[in-house]
Order: C-alpha cells, then structure tokens, then sequence
C-alpha cells in the first residue's frame, strides 16, 4: 500500500466543498485508503469508480425516501406518472442544460421524428399526463419472447397493455424531477419512434456519462443486453 500521511495537502485540491472534503478524507483515513487510490479518482481511469460512487450515493438516498414518494403514489413499482408536452421538443441547446453529460445530434431539429407502426391507431397515446413503466427483462421472459430484440420488446408490450414510448415521452421522464435520475442507475430505451440516421433506425435513450444525464441514441436494430430497461406507455 501506498503512503498515508499527507492528507491535508490532499483536502486543498480535491474539488469538493470544504465540509463535504474533510468528512470523505477523513473517513478514508479512518479505512486506510490509500492516498494514491483517492487521487485516482480525478484521473480518467477513475470515472468509473466515480460513478460507482454516485449510483451508491442516489440508490441509498432514495432508498430514505418516503414510501409514497418511491411508489409514486397509489401506482405500483416502476410506473410513474408523467406530464408529456406533445409540441416541438426544446432546442438543442436547451436540451443540453437539461442533459449535461451530452445530446445526441438526433436531437438537433434537422432530423424527422416518426412513430413506429406500434403506435398507430387505436395504440397510439397521445394524452399530456400518461403512466409510464420502466421494464427490466428477467431471463425467463427473454427466453419466451426470443431474444431480447426490439421486435421481440414491442410485441411484449402490445400483449400486455403497453406502447413502447417516443421521443417525446423519453425527454419528458428524463427531465422530470421525479424519474429524472434514473437514468444514473441504468440505461432506459424508447421503442416507440425513430429517424433515419445512416441508412439506420435511431431511438430515443437515456444514460449518463461523467458530465451527467444523457439524452441519447441507439439503434432499432441493435440485440439489447440484458442491463438496459425499457420505457413503456400504457394504454
């Protein structure tokens, strides 16, 4: 292990508030951290563990949270109700104030937006507060429905009372205050509509990098890994 005695020096650059600095340094005094392992933090091989540091930080805090909060109310786990804007979606710029940690040039203005063949007619939504669920596959339902590919998840959907949700939807959840963090602790995908990028289909996703929330792109065609979730419209 490396040395552990200049700790003090170590609380003057770290970028902290001060309150905040002294705690942490003193509770990796207290764990014998090394020094070198904390100034590891604020090099590129440390982002990871920075973000591993945040999801437990978010994931312990909601998890103090009030019940009702957590559940949303009087809807079950992982639905969550949502005010949708169905105009225009903000300017690039807006959005990357939003979406610091970066915004996919899909999002630009030049590229046309169109819903998926699932959310036409009597499928489509098109109310201004909706319910929307996040859905994580478990192993068992991949398997039934074939694989985990974009086909596959709408189908899901449509058998149980869900539309895949769109580009709309998805800046929605992402930014309202309630789901908006999420997207910290998983990567969310949004089915329900596309442009053309490259001869590809891109959708609407969710993240977050070192910078912060993400508003990105994926594509249509990709086999997703058991990791991401899936945002949904109920019907």
């Amino acid at each position: 292990m490396g040395k552990r005695t200049d700790y003090k020096s170590l609380k003057e650059g770290f970028g902290l508030s001060r309150g905040l600095s002294d705690d942490f340094i003193q509770t990796c005094d207290r764990m014998n951290v090394p020094i070198e392992a904390i100034q590891r933090l604020v090099t590129p091989q440390g982002l990871t563990t920075m973000e591993n540091i945040a999801k437990l930080i978010l994931t312990d805090w909601r998890a103090e949270q009030p019940k009702s909060e957590m559940t949303n109310g009087d809807l079950p786990p992982n639905h969550y109700r949502i005010r949708v804007n169905r105009g225009q979606l903000p300017a690039k710029k807006q959005l990357e104030i939003d979406f610091p940690g970066g915004v996919s040039k899909l999002f630009n203005g030049s590229y046309e937006w169109k819903r998926h063949s699932s959310r036409v007619g009597m499928n489509d939504v098109t109310a201004e507060e909706v319910v929307m669920i996040v859905k994580q596959f478990t192993p068992e339902e991949i398997e039934e429905m074939g694989g985990l590919e974009s086909g596959n998840i709408i189908a899901w959907g449509l058998k149980n009372g869900l539309v895949p949700a769109d580009e709309k939807e998805t800046y929605a959840f992402g930014s309202n205050q309630e789901t908006c963090n999420l997207q910290f602790e998983f990567w969310l995908v949004a089915l329900g509509s596309f442009t053309m990028s490259g001869g590809h289909r891109g959708v609407a996703v969710l993240g977050s990098g070192f910078g912060g929330r993400i508003l990105g792109r994926h594509w249509f065609g990709y086999r997703w890994a058991v990791d991401f979730r899936f945002l949904f419209v109920r019907k």
